[in-house]
């Protein structure tokens, strides 16, 4: 199944009979995350591979899993077959938000820690002994390969003073 490339604005129309569920999730969620839309009709007739009694065992096993303290609370099993194609295509695409962070010093500040000023302060002088003494050893180690080389190019550069135009 192939989708034209320039025309991701238009709503493409799939008939979802003969087609395996998954595979044809994997195409729909590749044209969505491209900014198609998709609409996907007879999905009752999807097929599974797999026989009927496994497959039906596993969506069991499935149904079975619950809130143990009071199942009124999900998760929630959707038992149609649109649905069922929908949740397939969704578990391929990042459809969650960004979670947000928070620092615990910054928890710890609104609570009654006294310290974050503190705790700055010594970071900051922290990075600047390390850069400074990154600093120093980059000199260091630098002017040890300008002596270990110019001993080694000695007699280029003898030669390159001979045929320099004076």
């Amino acid at each position: 199944m192939t989708f034209p490339c320039g025309s991701t604005n238009r709503t493409v129309v799939i008939d979802g009979r003969g087609h395996l569920l998954v595979r044809l999730a994997s195409v729909v969620a590749k044209y969505l995350l491209q900014g198609g839309k998709v609409a996907v009709v007879r999905c009752e007739e999807l097929n599974l591979s797999g026989h009927f009694y496994r497959n039906k065992i596993k969506f069991l096993a499935y149904l079975r899993k619950r809130c143990n303290v009071n199942p009124a609370r999900g998760p929630f099993h959707v038992r149609a077959t649109s649905r069922i194609f929908y949740k397939a295509v969704r578990g391929m695409i990042p459809h969650k938000t960004d979670r947000k962070y928070c620092q615990v010093g910054r928890l710890s500040h609104e609570v009654g820690w006294h310290y974050q000023d503190v705790i700055k302060s010594l970071e900051r002088n922290r990075k600047l002994c390390v850069t400074l003494k990154h600093n120093r050893e980059l000199k260091k180690l630098t002017l040890q390969a300008q002596e270990n080389i110019a001993k080694a190019a000695e007699p280029f550069n003898k030669i390159i003073q001979e045929m320099r135009w004076s």
